[in-house]
């Protein structure tokens, strides 16, 4: 629902929002793939589609790996795709 109502917001942007029984077939057909981290990242590789990967974490974590990492790993893409952890 927030999904919808923040793409309401440029109705010139063709978006398409799916019921998740409808991925795979949607997935197969696309050109990029906007996704969580999870499955559905693997079912994307297996597929040949681009995606970019999204994950929210909360703030504590968020400021613990700022706090914690250091810089040279912070400059690396984290790789928390499982397409990406598979590979290495």
């Amino acid at each position: 629902e927030l999904v919808r109502a923040e793409l309401a917001k440029y109705p010139g942007l063709a978006v398409t929002t799916a019921d998740p029984s409808e991925a795979y077939n949607l997935m197969s057909g696309a050109d990029l793939g906007i996704l969580a981290s999870g499955t559905a990242t693997l079912e994307a590789a297996l597929l040949g589609l681009p995606i970019i990967v999204t994950y929210q974490v909360s703030k504590l974590s968020a400021f613990l790996f700022q706090a914690f990492a250091n810089k040279e790993y912070r400059r690396q893409p984290l790789m928390v795709a499982l397409p990406n952890l598979i590979k290495g």
